[in-house]
């Protein structure tokens, strides 16, 4: 049992059901991946950010977006 109730991990599942609500833009008649998510994270930055050369070595993947969705990492501090 974790120390403390703030420090258990706690599922996103805001993030994982809007992920799950949403079609993919690749697959017709077919939800959202966690790759169509992250390639979605990635094009944003890229877009917001055109002159950063160092965003390739800091982009999203599936198992990023997986570890926000299990809680394994808090992404609650951006939004």
């Amino acid at each position: 049992m974790p120390a403390s109730e703030a420090s258990a991990k706690k599922p996103n599942l805001r993030l994982m059901e809007a992920r799950r609500r949403l079609p993919s833009p690749r697959w017709p008649n077919l939800r959202m991946s966690r790759s169509d998510v992250a390639d979605g994270v990635n094009a944003k930055l890229h877009e917001l950010y055109p002159d950063r050369k160092d965003l390739k070595y800091h982009t999203v993947d599936f198992r990023w977006v997986g570890k926000l969705e299990r809680g394994d990492r808090d992404c609650t501090r951006f939004g």
